[in-house]
């Protein structure tokens, strides 16, 4: 008894299955590369809005950010790193000694805008006029491990909220005007290597907790208003 026409019809069939099956895999493909698309679109959308509260500082007078922002040439003023579609990395620096940016700012707005971001995981504001308490919804940027806003007028404490994110590596807030006192939940940051906190407003003694950073390397404290007996920490 011969196989052999089994065998033919099971290879036609094996044939129209993989011909039928090609227009799904087209779709699939179409579908992926449209989403990835409009991800981009979006993300290029919110960086829009950023550049847009930030008053259109000449450093992000550049077009072609917005129309490939993952494969934008990076200078001194801006960088934008991405990985796997997704924008991981954001670097803006302003003019030295930039202006107040204008009374209608909200940094309330601002940070809501930046956290449709949620993928950043190091984040650089410098010199760009930003001023406010800043927010603790910052704390959704729940990736953060680089976090830079030096030479601004933000002011008031630290929030409370920043002793969430688990992954900071690196804090740095100088030339700013936060006040109060340095917060013993910073010792609550298990990774975090580098503190700095130089020209700003604090008034208070050094927390002990700040010897509980084991993996502190640098901390900046200069031009401040601290008072009281010096901690020995174990760097």
């Amino acid at each position: 008894m011969s196989l052999a026409p089994a065998a033919d019809s099971a290879e036609t069939a094996m044939a129209k299955l993989s011909l039928c099956s090609m227009p799904l895999v087209l779709a699939i493909i179409l579908l992926s590369a449209t989403h990835s698309e409009q991800h981009q679109s979006s993300q290029a959308q919110t960086l829009l809005r950023i550049v847009r509260f930030l008053n259109f500082p000449t450093v992000l007078n550049s077009r072609n950010i917005y129309k490939d922002l993952c494969n934008f040439e990076a200078n001194s003023s801006l960088a934008v790193i991405c990985y796997e579609g997704n924008i991981t990395q954001l670097h803006i620096i302003g003019e030295k000694d930039a202006p107040l940016l204008p009374r209608n700012f909200s940094i309330d707005s601002f940070i809501t805008t930046l956290v449709k971001l949620p993928s950043l995981k190091v984040l650089t504001l410098v010199s760009l006029g930003l001023w406010g308490p800043l927010p603790g919804k910052i704390i959704r940027l729940s990736s953060l491990e680089i976090l830079n806003l030096t030479s601004n007028f933000l002011y008031g404490a630290i929030p409370l909220e920043l002793s969430s994110l688990t992954t900071l590596q690196t804090l740095i807030l100088d030339d700013n005007m936060f006040s109060g006192p340095l917060p013993d939940w910073l010792s609550s940051l298990p990774v975090l290597a580098v503190l700095s906190l130089k020209k700003n407003l604090f008034n208070s003694s050094l927390p002990n907790s700040l010897s509980d950073l084991e993996n502190l390397r640098v901390l900046g404290l200069s031009h401040n208003h601290f008072y009281g007996k010096c901690l020995i920490l174990a760097v």
